[in-house]
């Protein structure tokens, strides 16, 4: 065997290999053209919800803010720290806070109003 002959044979076999089944061919297409379909699809129903959410955050907008209501009761406490000294620490006894200790208030140099409503 010549290596034109050698050649000859591994052109055609070649050949023979690469030729591709049509129908199989088409179904693949059909496939990833689906596919795209459904991605494309998909990023548009994520577009169009993004949209109509912001427009629905801009519609709707901020209501304006609007004072307390007199009245209320404090309850559960509030805890002050001052940043110049991280120990000077203010308890709100008004509201029941077990895990604090009871002498808080006499390192302090803040209080509590008597109804527990403002720092004084």
């Amino acid at each position: 065997m010549s290596l034109e002959d050698r050649i000859v044979r591994a052109t055609a076999e070649l050949l023979e290999q690469s030729t591709t089944d049509l129908a199989s061919a088409r179904r693949i297409l059909e496939r990833n053209r689906a596919r795209r379909t459904y991605a494309v699809s998909a990023a548009a129903v994520i577009a169009l919800a993004l949209v109509l959410g912001i427009l629905a955050a801009l519609v709707r907008g901020q209501a304006p803010p609007s004072p307390a209501k007199h009245g209320h009761t404090v309850s559960n406490g509030a805890i002050v720290s001052m940043l110049d000294r991280p120990d000077n620490v203010l308890v709100n006894t008004v509201g029941d806070l077990a895990h604090m200790p009871d002498d808080e208030a006499d390192s302090t140099s803040a209080a509590f109003s008597a109804d527990g409503s403002e720092l004084i």
